[in-house]
């Protein structure tokens, strides 16, 4: 159940890679892998929203980044790709669902996670702003009536919401 749904990263600097591999294949049911989306991202260097968003447009969807509140990640309907701060390191991890008190992520290094409000927003605020303290990464695709699994989409078991868990060692 750990990994149900979510691609592994296969190397240490392959996080948005895979993160963008488990969106399109858990969510889209495209059958694109991390190794295709690396081969894509290579000319850019290290994976950004920009060279995720070149590798998504290059297998048919259009994705934009957004600095959003985490109000607004809450209204979300879809999963998209979260950038995280962890230490030193960044990090990319798909977001599966907000509650009033947890949020789930598909994370390509610890699988399926849930962490506290607080635990999650020391992570993804990486933007100086008060009112929009986090990136995201939205993926859609370009065919028509090409729709999204909604199992993906996981509401967060009661007996996990709010619980404050270790904090996110990648």
């Amino acid at each position: 159940m750990r990994d149900d749904g979510v691609v592994k990263q296969q190397f240490d600097y392959s996080c948005g890679a895979a993160a963008l591999a488990t969106l399109l294949q858990h969510y889209y049911g495209d059958a694109v892998d991390e190794a295709a989306i690396l081969k894509q991202i290579s000319a850019w260097g290290p994976a950004t929203l920009s060279s995720l968003s070149a590798a998504a447009s290059h297998f048919g969807y259009e994705a934009r980044g957004y600095a959003l509140s985490l109000e607004a990640l809450r209204q979300l309907r879809l999963p998209v790709i979260v950038f995280l701060h962890t230490g030193n390191d960044n990090h990319f991890s798909v977001l599966r669902s907000v509650d009033a008190d947890s949020v789930a992520l598909a994370d390509p290094s610890l699988g399926n996670r849930i962490y506290a409000i607080p635990d999650f927003l020391q992570l993804w605020t990486t933007r100086p702003s008060r009112h929009y303290p986090g990136r995201v990464l939205v993926v859609l695709p370009r065919r028509a009536g090409q729709a999204g699994n909604p199992d993906f989409m996981r509401p967060i078991p009661a007996r996990f919401g709010g619980l404050t868990l270790r904090p996110f060692q990648p």
